[in-house]
């Protein structure tokens, strides 16, 4: 039986990132920025941000919703990456993901500069945080998660199988809502049976890691293999 080919997790983190940078980058580019100037014939003078954006075409707000959802769908898989590393590390994460919610949700504040290409720079600069922790040729340090797909499952559920494909023993099998949503949609579809019991097949092999411990902790399968579900989708308001 063949495997379905699964990039490093690394490198499928990284690719997103990019990805989701240049979505950002667009997004801005359909509004415009204004800036605010005191009065100079006031005796009031008001402090505070220099530059807004200006309000987001309702047409636009869609791909807006669509790429804050994408976002916190990467920044959840990331951040459990460094979730044991240093207090002044997850600091920085912090902040970035503050900041990039921020560019996405264009909020307005200290951190909006007067030009697209000034916003652009400020943030491919707080995404090299990111870049360098994800470069595959740094830090050996992180522990390597495999995020086997839909179609990856159908073909292996057993996370043994998956070591050829790690390179190592010793690696993180993370099961994303997503793809258990998908799994449920075929058991209970009738277009192919065949393909429905492998999908049953597959969650109830899922579901024995439950009895086993708590599955969003993980749980331990051949010594060296933790078996991690995460939690459901993040909701937006």
């Amino acid at each position: 039986m063949s495997m379905v080919p699964i990039q490093p997790f690394r490198v499928q983190l990284l690719a997103e990132i990019m990805e989701i940078e240049s979505q950002i980058g667009k997004l801005q580019s359909r509004v415009s920025i204004t800036e605010f100037r005191n009065d100079p014939d006031s005796a009031v003078v008001f402090i505070g941000p220099r530059h807004y954006w200006t309000q987001l075409p309702t047409s636009e707000r869609d791909f807006q919703a669509q790429l804050l959802r994408r976002y916190r769908r990467w920044f959840e898989l990331f951040s459990r990456c460094y979730a044991a590393h240093t207090s002044d590390l997850k600091r920085k994460i912090e902040e970035l993901d503050k900041f990039v919610t921020e560019a996405i949700e264009l909020s307005n504040g200290w951190n909006v500069a007067g030009s697209h290409e000034k916003n652009r720079r400020n943030l491919s600069e707080k995404l090299s945080l990111c870049r360098d922790l994800l470069d595959a040729s740094g830090s050996t340090n992180l522990r390597l998660a495999v995020v086997a797909d839909t179609n990856a499952l159908l073909t292996s559920a057993d996370p043994t199988s998956y070591r050829r494909i790690a390179g190592c023993d010793e690696f993180e099998f993370v099961l994303v809502p997503t793809v258990l949503s998908e799994l449920d949609q075929i058991k209970v579809g009738r277009r192919d049976r065949d393909l429905g019991q492998k999908a049953q097949k597959v969650i109830q092999r899922l579901k024995g890691y439950r009895v086993q411990g708590s599955v969003r902790n993980g749980v331990a399968v051949d010594r060296t293999i933790n078996v991690r579900m995460i939690p459901t989708e993040p909701r937006i308001c």
